[in-house]
């Protein structure tokens, strides 16, 4: 019992059940499990190798850990869903790691449980009889109101698993707390969740001073924001001691300090001001590093709503503090005061913990450890005068422009040296490669697209002014110009035709252009800093003419937006009427219920709203995960699907990628279909599942999700040692995993479902995708990344005959998927057509041959995924756990 010893005995109390010291059956007061535990044990006293044994048996006391070590009897019976429903899984997992195959066992373990759980209901009946006990259980008023909220949680999420004898004792104990303690317990909320065990990969956050109503108010704006570069909020409890349970980050200290991950930082503010949220009290401890990924992220705790206040005339003007100059500050402080940080630490000899020192205004002379451009951001947002101090939007653009300089000096170190200076001897001959096209020609078709969008030219013909003149510059300019000199104008040209082109080519409507308007200036708003800064760093170029003073006209143009934009969700029957299509009138609708939900604070006290005009966009609610197309910048397209096309993007400042789906909205059943879809994504939060940022249900479909830098697992496993390929494999099952454990089937899994978006601490980070994406799959007649391959290599006999996707189905798709990655083909091989393999599969019940990659202990595995009867294969937490074995156990050899 070596590893049980190393695995499961240091993590335990000697007189414990699970200890190896005791022998055969340990029977506890609760009961439940204790014979379960006891057959793993001797199981492992028997084996010659017990480690498979050991890890399994550790893993499931994790699971069982914080239910062993509870003492108060009526918050063990609140969570005997839960435990139930894990041991039921148990005990299916441990007959296939331990390999009995016999119904007569598995029979056998069956009715132990559940004569363990007859025999923990007998205790409890007699328990609920001693009124006195009882009333001692229940505690204070806060130890009652936890109780009756986790007992109600326990039965709504998990009574389909309950005997009626349980459902009777725990509703019975419910009504007799609820009546003793005069407590009446309302819906709970869908965000509300027990402990952090459900997640592989989250952290648990205390709520502090303020309890329960602080929880309530903290958590009612952090489930709301849902962005790249925002700390995601997984749940929280409200009762008892109220916690969080969020996405897993690291502080960004002044070790791991770089411009690239305080531009995340930005990222995530500037989102969270444009849902009209602010910091209450912003600091360092709110920059966050993913775990996951190298980038910056910002802390979703203590914000707070962003109060406007209504002057004579109808201007919205912030409250006073907390506001976005407020949270702009505060933020170059801080950056200061980790700049500082680092400074001191490097003087300071040996590990010394040190923590930033608290600025409440800059110094008046430039530090030496910051460069002339950073001391000129830091001092723009850190003026003394709110109304002067940078924006956000500044502040990301400017940020930006620092964290790419930051990144070519380390390429320019990395290179043994610089290439020779290539000269360009007449600025009119060069070509630009997108399109075949001189500059001269660009402008003119720019001056086209900024002509036929006229709704926007106020903000777009400053840009093309601006372009012109400095083109005109290196027309005049004396002497060969460089050749990265005209390369660098040409990319700011391109990056705006691209802007106008995506606008000229989509069919937008009146409302889709007027709500467009913020995020086209801003786009706008970067183009001429872009401008300013070329101008800047070129030596043959001035921006003496008065169009270079751009900004005034910039924020005269966007204050005129913006009333517009107001006019219109004060008055929204002035822009639905218009439309006649009930397609459009929806779009058209989502969208203004998305600007006024941005907008809550100067919509909502209007005059119009008290006169009632906006209960049209207040009716039915817009998804939180609603993302309108205007936010969204297609770029590469990398493939085509089963389901639709593949690109990747930008949203809001975040690389992204973006799934367009084919499917026909204007038919009932595929609107309510998608909803139904995404609504399921946007609620799994897991380190192996590929995360969903948001959507669009009207017009043209489309997700927007994580994008996975390393391509697919297969791709990414050729070459790799057999350690890396199980390893990967293994984080592809607990995400699979998680699905399952949610009651969710895949349905599509297949090679190019599971993803590498990275390293974390040197091991990859696997991620399934697509999941339930198989519905539109269905419905769509288009070739598949495989090419003249389709699923039917990946899929269940039972499915290629008809039948829905199932857990079982699931879990033969992902044995065809080892068998995929392992071997760096695809199963039944390249030639072979779908006809073929569907007869191998379904009429001869075959398996594609087995390859020399694969060992005993690993095709077995396959075999016992792939069975043709769905009803004998393997449980995912088997196939977790015996992946995980196959995993440590493996060499470090190709």
């Amino acid at each position: 019992m070596k590893c049980w010893k190393e695995n499961v005995d240091r993590r335990v109390a000697k007189s414990s059940r699970w200890h190896s010291s005791r022998v055969g059956l340990v029977q506890t007061d609760d009961a439940v499990g204790d014979s379960l535990i006891s057959e793993l044990r001797e199981a492992a006293r028997a084996a010659e190798v017990d480690e498979r044994i050991a890890m399994w048996s550790q893993s499931l006391l994790g699971s069982l850990r914080g239910y062993e070590k509870e003492r108060r009897l009526l918050v063990k019976l609140a969570g005997t869903g839960r435990v139930v429903q894990l041991l039921q899984r148990a005990i299916d997992t441990s007959l296939a790691v331990l390999d009995i195959r016999d119904t007569f066992t598995a029979t056998l373990w069956r009715k132990r449980l559940q004569q363990e759980r007859g025999e923990r209901v007998a205790l409890y009946e007699a328990f609920i009889t001693n009124k006195a006990r009882v009333m001692r259980e229940m505690g204070d008023e806060s130890q009652q109101l936890e109780v009756l909220t986790l007992m109600k949680h326990g039965l709504e999420r998990f009574g389909g698993v309950l005997a009626p004898r349980e459902l009777d004792l725990i509703s019975a104990t419910f009504d007799i707390v609820a009546r003793r303690s005069g407590i009446t317990v309302g819906r709970i909320p869908d965000w509300f969740v027990t402990s952090e065990d459900e997640w592989t990969d989250a952290r648990k956050a205390s709520v502090g001073d303020g309890g329960e109503e602080a929880c309530l108010r903290e958590v009612a704006v952090w489930k709301e924001l849902h962005h790249p570069h925002v700390c995601k909020s997984y749940g929280a409890s409200h009762v008892g001691k109220p916690f969080f349970i969020h996405e897993a980050t690291n502080r960004i200290s002044d070790k791991n300090l770089t411009w690239q991950r305080l531009l995340g930082c930005a990222l995530g503010l500037e989102y969270v001001h444009r849902r009209g949220f602010v910091h209450q009290h912003l600091s360092v401890l709110a920059f966050r590093k993913s775990s996951l990924e190298n980038k910056g992220m910002l802390s979703g705790l203590g914000l707070t709503r962003l109060r406007v206040t209504k002057a004579d005339g109808g201007v919205q003007t912030p409250a006073p503090e907390p506001s976005t100059a407020s949270d702009v500050l505060a933020f170059g402080l801080a950056i200061l005061a980790l700049f500082d940080l680092n400074h001191s630490s490097d003087e300071v000899e040996g590990d010394v913990p040190l923590q930033p020192r608290p600025l409440r205004q800059l110094p008046g002379d430039r530090p030496d450890y910051l460069a002339v451009e950073e001391w000129r951001l830091l001092a723009d947002m850190c003026a003394i005068d709110p109304t002067v101090r940078a924006n956000m939007t500044e502040v990301v653009h400017r940020m930006r422009t620092l964290a790419n300089d930051e990144q070519r000096q380390q390429a320019s170190s990395s290179r043994a040296s610089d290439p020779p200076l290539e000269l360009l001897e007449d600025v009119k001959l060069y070509i630009w490669p997108a399109t075949g096209q001189t500059i001269e020609e660009l402008l003119c078709d720019i001056d086209e697209m900024c002509e036929d969008f006229q709704e926007f030219n106020p903000v777009n013909r400053p840009v093309y002014v601006r372009l012109v003149d400095v083109y005109q510059q290196l027309e005049t300019a004396s002497g060969p110009l460089s050749v990265d000199l005209v390369e660098g104008f040409s990319e700011i040209l391109w990056r705006f035709y691209l802007q106008l082109e995506k606008k000229a080519a989509g069919d937008y409507s009146r409302t889709a252009t007027l709500c467009a308007s913020r995020v086209v200036a801003s786009r706008n708003y970067g183009l001429h800093h872009e401008i300013d800064r070329f101008i800047l760093n070129s030596p043959v170029l001035q921006r003496t003419a008065s169009i270079h003073q751009w900004e005034p006209t910039w924020k005269q143009a966007r204050k005129r937006q913006q009333a517009a934009l107001q006019a219109c969700l004060e008055n929204p029957p002035l822009l639905l009427d218009e439309l006649d299509n009930k397609c459009e009138r929806a779009e058209a609708l989502a969208l203004l219920q998305y600007e006024a939900r941005d907008y809550c604070t100067l919509v909502v006290e209007s005059t119009a709203a008290k006169e009632g005009q906006l209960d049209i966009l207040l009716g039915e609610r817009l998804p939180l995960w609603f993302i309108p197309p205007y936010q969204v910048e297609i770029m590469k397209h990398l493939a085509d699907g089963s389901f639709g096309s593949v690109y990747e993007g930008q949203w809001l400042g975040a690389n992204v990628v973006v799934k367009q789906v084919l499917t026909d909205q204007t038919e009932r059943e595929n609107r309510e279909q998608f909803r139904h879809e995404v609504d399921l994504w946007f609620t799994l939060n897991h380190r192996n599942l590929i995360k969903l940022y948001g959507a669009c249900h009207e017009g043209q479909p489309f997700f927007v999700c994580e994008h996975a830098r390393l391509g697919t697992l297969a791709s990414f496993a050729k070459g790799k040692c057999r350690k890396v390929v199980w390893e990967s494999l293994w984080y592809a099952a607990s995400g699979l995993r998680h699905l399952h454990e949610r009651g969710i089937v895949h349905g599509d899994l297949k090679g190019n479902n599971i993803l590498c978006t990275g390293y974390a601490f040197g091991n990859p980070v696997i991620k399934l995708a697509d999941f339930g994406l198989s519905v539109f799959a269905d419905r769509v007649e288009s070739a598949s990344d495989e090419g003249s391959l389709g699923a039917f290599r990946w899929k269940a006999p039972e499915c290629l005959s008809g039948a829905p996707p199932t857990f079982a189905s699931d879990i033969y798709s992902f044995g065809m998927c080892i068998i995929e990655v392992v071997t760096g083909e695809f199963p039944w091989g390249n030639s072979i057509p779908d006809e073929a393999v569907k007869f191998h599969v379904t009429q001869k019940k075959l398996l594609p041959a087995r390859m020399a990659t694969f060992d005993d202990t690993q095709w077995d595995l396959v075999e016992r995924m792939c069975c043709f009867n769905p009803e004998e294969r393997i449980c995912v937490d088997a196939v977790f756990q015996i992946l995980r074995s196959i995993f440590f156990g493996c060499e470090q050899i190709p």
